[in-house]
């Protein structure tokens, strides 16, 4: 189940500015290392250490294959090199400097995918105020958020 709160934001752009009504997202605590092992080795036969040491080994393999210039084809979805890089006006000014930043870019997998889909989540709209948001949470008048 998703929960939801909701937020008002000012709008200033579009056929329809103003003050709007929008749903957030309550994030919950992030899962720790620890409980995904456990989690993971609960559904197999590995113990929480061997999950543990797949993570480590998949950690090297990306690196390795990143460096590689190699994608990581898995069953949650694609690990690729991904470059940020900015253009040259002559091919002699072209260099390595040209490139600014790397980054691994993840992809799902088409079942990662459909997990995420609207259609396969429940939304419930809870009272709370998400971090973040304090200064945003819909107020009894709209005009004064």
């Amino acid at each position: 189940m998703l929960w939801l709160t909701q937020i008002i934001k000012k709008i200033t752009t579009g056929a329809n500015p103003g003050m709007k009504y929008f749903p957030a997202l309550v994030r919950q605590p992030n899962m720790t290392k620890d409980e995904l092992e456990r989690e993971i080795a609960d559904l197999s036969s590995l113990s929480p250490g061997d999950v543990s040491n797949v993570f480590k080994n998949l950690k090297i393999i990306l690196g390795k294959s990143a460096q590689n210039g190699r994608s990581v084809e898995t069953e949650i979805g694609i690990f690729q090199i991904q470059l940020k890089v900015t253009a040259a006006n002559t091919l002699e000014e072209l260099s390595v400097d040209n490139v600014e930043k790397v980054n691994i870019r993840y992809i799902p997998s088409k079942d990662v995918q459909k997990t995420y889909k609207k259609e396969n989540n429940q939304f419930m709209f809870v009272d709370v105020t998400p971090k973040g948001h304090q200064e945003k949470t819909v107020s009894t008048d709209p005009v004064t958020p």
